[in-house]
């Protein structure tokens, strides 16, 4: 019977990270439901609303914090919502979103976090399915820098007929998600 060393186990390690994607090994994700805010609704614009069907089969907990859809021409109230987050550790993160979009009129969200001025979330052209999508800068993941703590992440409203059902924190440029994940314990304050 042969035994590993600590370098034969590191080099099958590396071998299985190369095969399958490092990111899949190494990646630390932090997960929290989009209609579990820190802040009060003020049912200016934004519900939380029962979602049991959609496309994928799946949607966390059966809710999601939304818009309804609305009329082209109404006008959508100044409404935002806050996450207050319990980050474990210094360093650069990226965020993600599980949304679900109306039509090209509704595919949007702002967001803003720490060291960041408000900007939007969204404008991709997945329509009536629950999808992630990253927060992005000119088509790369956005890096936000946080420190270990509580941080304040504030979603607002923009436009009518769109859905977050969880969001996703991650450490790893290079990680997608792919499914409908528990929230992370403790993550949330």
């Amino acid at each position: 019977m042969r035994h590993l060393t600590w370098g034969s186990a590191l080099r099958a390690l590396v071998i299985v990270a190369a095969l399958y994607g490092a990111t899949a090994l190494f990646a630390t994700e932090w997960i929290w439901e989009g209609e579990t805010t820190s802040s009060e609704l003020s049912g200016k614009a934004f519900q939380v609303m029962k979602l049991t069907k959609d496309p994928t089969g799946q949607v966390a907990g059966k809710k999601v914090l939304g818009i309804p859809k609305m009329a082209k021409d109404a006008k959508i109230e100044a409404d935002s919502v806050d996450y207050q987050l319990n980050i474990p550790k210094d360093g650069t993160y990226y965020l993600w979103a599980r949304v679900r979009w109306a039509s090209g009129c509704g595919n949007t969200f702002y967001i803003t976090a720490p060291g960041t001025t408000k900007a939007i979330l969204g404008k991709d052209a997945t329509y009536d399915a629950l999808h992630w999508i990253c927060w992005n800068d000119a088509g790369k993941p956005k890096k936000l820098v946080l420190h270990k703590g509580v941080v304040t992440i504030s979603l607002g409203a923009r436009e009518s007929g769109t859905m977050v059902d969880q969001f996703l924190l991650t450490n790893v440029a290079t990680y997608r998600p792919a499914s409908v994940y528990n929230a992370t314990p403790n993550f949330q304050k």
